[in-house]
């Protein structure tokens, strides 16, 4: 039985990683044409969007970058008018960032965009069958992020 799991978890991270690098792929030539920022610089602005506000340490730490990486990306961000820095009052050495309006703006424009590029290969897929991905990848999110929360990661 674990070695049929373990192959149906291998032949699933296959699957994904492949629909990550087609949608990557699209998202960037779109954000690149249509909205001017990176596939890089939308990551940025879409985990900002979940966190609600970040410090850099934090936000460097959930895109798996160095400082110097996510500073530079946040610069590009300011200097274009969709992140906003704002030093902590508690810790004047803290440095906060969130989305600013003009950034969600670009967010839910390329999200939208996106989401009318998956939904042209999702559309070809039966609404039950897109029913059970739909609940699968939930529960999944949900297994994966408790079970990263108890063992610490």
């Amino acid at each position: 039985m674990e070695d049929e799991i373990f192959k149906d978890s291998y032949d699933l991270l296959i699957q994904l990683r492949q629909m990550r690098l087609d949608i990557v792929n699209w998202v960037t030539k779109h954000l690149a044409r249509n909205e001017g920022i990176t596939f890089p610089q939308y990551t940025v602005l879409a985990v900002l969007d979940e966190l609600g506000e970040a410090t850099m340490s934090r936000l460097s730490g959930v895109l798996g970058t160095t400082m110097g990486a996510s500073t530079n990306l946040v610069d590009k961000l300011v200097r274009a008018g969709y992140i906003e820095r704002e030093r902590s009052t508690k810790d004047r050495r803290v440095v906060n960032v969130r989305v600013t309006p003009e950034g969600r703006e670009v967010l839910n424009r390329a999200t939208d965009e996106s989401a009318k590029f998956l939904a042209e290969a999702f559309g070809q897929v039966s609404p039950e069958d897109r029913k059970i991905v739909i609940r699968a990848c939930t529960a999944m999110v949900k297994l994966m992020d408790r079970y990263g929360t108890e063992q610490g990661g």
